[in-house]
């Protein structure tokens, strides 16, 4: 967690500005009244459920208004000592500030002594207002819920508010918190690590039924009209203070609550008494505050108490309306796992009292879920946690010992000669920047599977119908097997329960082999969700990708975004997280040669991680290779040149290369390393990598030389475009015959391996030209010296040494 801090502010700095600083330094925030110190005035009685960090929340809040800007103290973590009457001063505080030395503001000019000195709440504990020991007559305590309005805000008493002081807020002195009592008023919010420490601390789930009155309690007051906000308050209230005396699971209570309110909230409203539709992103930040104004009130509940009144009144509650979602499972015989609707959905009196699951296990009609808005295929038998106890590997170790359970490998995706880039039933990834080819990538895995005979689904958050059907005509796919295989979905809202119960259906019925999902970015946005947020991709991957990669067994294929400047890393952007997420294995797709709908070229495909060893990481795997003909687009995943036993790529440094063949042709003599160091720039390992590849591929010849040096020399130039390998390949056609009108090429001071000598010959790589054979008679070896390979059918030369003829040979 980033340490708080005071940030520095120029005098003339505005108020949104200056919130945006104080957000990105760790501190909620609030919009105030010109000239007003209520933290109330712009936000109502509801305020410390509202103030945030959220940079597009504080734009709506400040931009264009003369507001104010406070500082929720306690949910920021810090503690605040408003000192009015400095001379009354407690004398620990006066004894504890010059070693402290917090940040501070003052107030008045005229009084430079009053001010707000700044610290963070001590470690483990969450102070009040209460001056405890300290009351002297000095001032206050902004402790929990307390606040501080702050520069630039216009000084409601006429006085200035200015920073004296800024940078990193220390820890309240020992002394001065052994001092001041714990505080939680039950109008208080928590703070975002008393919420994370709540939740993760409290998994009891004795009582797993409560949640389900609070979810269809909550949906029957919505389909009534009522308040979203408000009737969520109290199911929320209630159900963290049930969570705080064990009877619900924090984690399963809070993400299932927030998956109904988030739904319903962006549904434009029924009544007057509901507010305007939110977007997903003031939904979620609606609902932090929601969370951390409920957590604060499980806090301060006493537990038996809750116990007593949840035994009292459940037994009436539970019975207010039949659960619907539960008919929906039973009707549609799917996991009771897979279904909890986002929705409010109408209710009917005539709910079964049990249901029977797709694998035909009959469960009470009441809510079972352990993990919510996840399509998963399994279905948790033994209740909430489960899945945290042993797990019998005996079958697995039988299977691997025996061969019928092997290691995983990738078998979708596949290139030229066969090998593949993803796995089934793990979640892959390509990432690269705009124009990089990675739907190209996507869409051309989904016409190899459906050709194939296999299904896809594309959930498509970047393009439409149109758009995805004319790519796969353009690849020749026939359109009824487009119409039969090919299963679109394009996402408008975000990714809630009952949208899981639906996705759910089309992976059950068609069984694909492969899901892409194009883009992250784009579906994160649906969810109002920040691709920097860990919380927020985690959750994600989890509810997304994840679960229909353990539902289906398809190898789900992420596609996401880097930005320009971040396109030579491994990595898409955003949170770290995404780099756990990968299962399978993720690539980076790099354009080399640019390509449109009347330009050929090609982007490669560098493995970012494999998680299962096929791979390793920078190499480059695959080359997407598009050739736009009349109304088709031929695509097809290429073997990257200078494959070893595996089959992948190698990287080479064919910068350096070209520029050390440059040198050595331009040479009078063999230049030994050191030679060739001075006149080349880059690194030493480089160089030295270049010289092998050189020597490897025929390019120069390396001898013994004085002193054990060894001494390099030209053979025939290297270059850049002609080479497969390299990011400036051309891609030229070594296939066609030249015309008759093409000229001969010298190829330059070539060394006889065997003799040592050089010659200068003409060498054309066509038949019947001056080349020191017959125009009836077709060599028998390739025309390249030292070389005894045959050339290739109607050429002189050998694949290996056609390749590398000088710049401007006839191909």
């Amino acid at each position: 967690m980033t340490r708080l801090s005071v940030p520095d502010l120029d005098a003339d700095t505005d108020v949104l500005t200056a919130a945006l600083a104080y957000a990105a330094s760790g501190w909620y925030v609030g919009p105030v009244a010109a000239a007003s110190k209520h933290p109330g005035s712009v936000l109502g009685n509801a305020w410390h459920t509202l103030t945030s960090r959220d940079p597009e929340v504080l734009v709506s809040w400040f931009a264009g208004t003369d507001h104010g800007v406070f500082l929720h103290c306690g949910r920021s973590g810090a503690l605040v000592l408003d000192v009015d009457t400095p001379e009354k001063l407690h004398p620990l505080i006066t004894a504890a500030l010059p070693a402290a030395d917090p940040p501070w503001q003052s107030t008045r000019p005229e009084q430079p002594e009053r001010r707000h000195y700044v610290f963070a709440m001590p470690p483990g504990r969450m102070l009040g207002n209460s001056l405890g020991a300290l009351a002297s007559g000095w001032g206050e305590v902004r402790g929990r819920n307390g606040v501080i309005v702050v520069a630039p805000s216009v000084h409601a008493d006429g006085g200035l508010y200015a920073w004296g002081r800024t940078g990193t807020v220390p820890d309240l002195p020992e002394a001065l918190a052994q001092a001041l009592p714990d505080g939680l008023a039950s109008a208080d919010v928590a703070t975002d690590a008393e919420v994370s420490t709540f939740l993760d601390g409290h998994t009891g789930n004795e009582r797993p039924e409560l949640l389900d009155v609070h979810v269809r309690g909550w949906l029957k007051q919505v389909e009534a009209g009522e308040s979203r906000h408000a009737t969520m308050c109290g199911h929320l209230a209630g159900a963290m203070k049930e969570a705080a005396a064990g009877l619900l699971d924090a984690h399963t209570a809070a993400d299932t609550l927030e998956s109904v309110f988030a739904a319903a909230a962006v549904q434009p409203p029924t009544s007057t008494k509901q507010g305007k539709a939110r977007t997903p992103g003031e939904a979620r930040h609606e609902w932090r505050g929601l969370l951390s104004w409920a957590v604060a009130q499980g806090i301060a509940a006493d537990p038996a108490q809750t116990r007593a009144r949840a035994a009292q009144r459940v037994p009436d509650v539970r019975d207010l309306v039949p659960d619907p979602l539960q008919e929906i499972a039973a009707t549609a015989g799917v996991s009771e796992r897979t279904i909890r609707s986002d929705v409010a959905q109408s209710s009917n009196d005539d709910s079964p009292a049990t249901v029977t699951s797709a694998n035909g296990v009959e469960r009470p009609a009441t809510y079972q879920r352990t993990e919510p808005d996840v399509i998963d295929a399994e279905i948790v038998e033994d209740g909430p946690g489960s899945s945290w106890a042993e797990v019998d590997l005996s079958e697995v170790i039988a299977g691997v010992v025996a061969g019928t359970i092997t290691r995983p490998a990738p078998t979708v995706g596949k290139r030229a000669d066969g090998a593949a880039l993803f796995y089934r039933g793990r979640v892959n990834g390509v990432a690269g920047a705009s124009n990089a080819g990675k739907s190209w990538t996507g869409f051309l895995t989904c016409a190899q599977e459906i050709t194939a005979g296999e299904h896809v689904v594309y959930i498509d958050l970047e393009d439409d119908p149109h758009g995805a059907v004319t790519r796969l005509l353009d690849l020749q796919v026939p359109p009824e097997v487009v119409t039969a295989r090919f299963h679109y979905v394009r996402p408008a809202e975000a990714f809630g329960l009952l949208s899981a119960h639906r996705l759910a259906g089309l992976l059950d019925r068609v069984a694909p082999s492969v899901v892409i999902i194009d883009s992250t970015g784009e579906s994160l946005a649906l969810e109002g969700a920040k691709p920097n947020d860990d919380d927020d991709v985690a959750r994600w991957f989890r509810r997304v990708p994840t679960a229909i990669a353990r539902r289906s067994g398809a190898a789900v294929v992420v596609l996401d975004h880097v930005t320009k400047a971040e396109d030579g890393g491994l990595w898409p952007i955003g949170s770290q997280r995404k780099r756990a997420a990968i299962t399978g294995a993720q690539y980076m797709q790099v354009n080399v040669k640019p390509f449109d709908r009347t330009t050929t070229g090609y982007s490669k495909l560098v493995c970012a991680k494999d998680r299962h060893g096929v791979y390793h990481q920078s190499q480059t795997v695959a080359l997407l290779h598009v050739a736009p003909g009349d109304d088709v687009v031929h695509l097809e995943l290429r073997v990257p040149a200078e494959t070893g036993a595996s089959g992948v790529g190698t990287w080479k440094p064919t910068a350096i290369m070209e520029h050390i063949s440059t040198v050595l042709e331009a040479a009078d003599e063999p230049l030994s390393f050191r030679g060739i160091d001075e006149q080349v720039k880059g690194k030493a390992e480089h160089k030295r990598a270049a010289l092998r590849a050189l020597a490897e591929a025929g390019h120069i010849v390396v001898t013994e030389g004085p002193r054990n040096a060894k001494l390099h020399t030209f053979v025939t130039r290297y270059t850049q475009r002609d080479d497969p390998g390299s990011d400036l390949y051309e891609g030229r056609d070594t296939l066609t015959a030249p015309s008759a009108s093409e000229s001969t090429v010298e190829c330059v001071r070539v060394l006889q391996r065997d003799t040592g000598h050089t010659h200068s010959d003409r060498v054309r790589d066509t038949v019947g030209t001056q080349s020191g054979h017959g125009q009836d008679e077709p060599p028998s070896t390739c025309a390249y010296a030292g070389c005894d390979n045959p050339p290739r059918p109607d050429r002189q030369m050998c694949q290996r040494h056609y390749t590398f003829e000088p710049a401007g040979a006839s191909r």
